[in-house]
């Protein structure tokens, strides 16, 4: 090999180990990044979902404690209840 190109190729080789250091850090990050994020959305959707479900829970109780508390529920206590 020729001694004239022994400098052009070592910055070669150096330049393509720092670009795929370079790299594969990029793409840890991004994938660190996408774990954050799914998780982040994961507690939110969890969140809502648990509001939602207490808020049902809630109605339903209150439903019972009118059944409980008639001897008999009309359509128009019950509709009334409903609004």
């Amino acid at each position: 090999m020729n001694r004239r190109f022994l400098p052009s190729l070592v910055v070669l080789v150096i330049s393509l180990a720092a670009l795929i250091f370079v790299w594969r850090d990029l793409v840890a990050r991004h994938a660190h990044n996408l774990r954050d994020h799914f998780q982040a959305e994961t507690v939110r959707i969890t969140a809502k979902i648990n509001l939602r479900t207490d808020a049902y829970a809630q109605i339903l109780r209150g439903a019972a404690g009118l059944v409980t508390a008639s001897d008999e529920v009309s359509r128009a206590e019950w509709r009334c209840y409903i609004e």
